[in-house]
């Protein structure tokens, strides 16, 4: 029952960050950094969360593509997560990303411990 769940819940984390996340390389780059603080945590169940990763990426991914091709987008305005994430993408400075992964890892660490 948890590997249904799990995969539930990774299919639906890797469509928000291809729903989010507009460039390619930083969303693999996140795809990476999940899977890798997922191996601390369930070992090598990271290798199925890699797949529901990119699986949930690729299903957001080219259905955001296919619709760009058809017709001219239409402005709207901003909501506070994507301009988070457009933050984050031209933004030079690495800083950001750290606290990102610390965070990450931090979490990791917490959720192994209260197993």
């Amino acid at each position: 029952m948890y590997i249904l769940f799990y995969g539930v819940i990774f299919v639906a984390i890797g469509m928000m960050i291809g729903k989010l996340v507009k460039k390619e390389t930083t969303s693999f780059g996140l795809i990476a950094v999940i899977t890798v603080i997922w191996f601390f945590i369930m070992g090598p169940w990271a290798i199925a969360t890699f797949f529901e990763l990119v699986f949930g990426y690729s299903l957001v991914a080219d259905k955001e593509n296919k619709s760009a091709q058809k017709s001219e987008p239409v402005k709207e305005s901003k909501s506070f997560t994507n301009k988070v994430v457009e933050a984050f993408e031209d933004d030079d400075d690495t800083s950001n990303w750290v606290v990102v992964i610390v965070g990450g890892i931090g979490i990791g660490i917490y959720v192994l411990f209260n197993l």
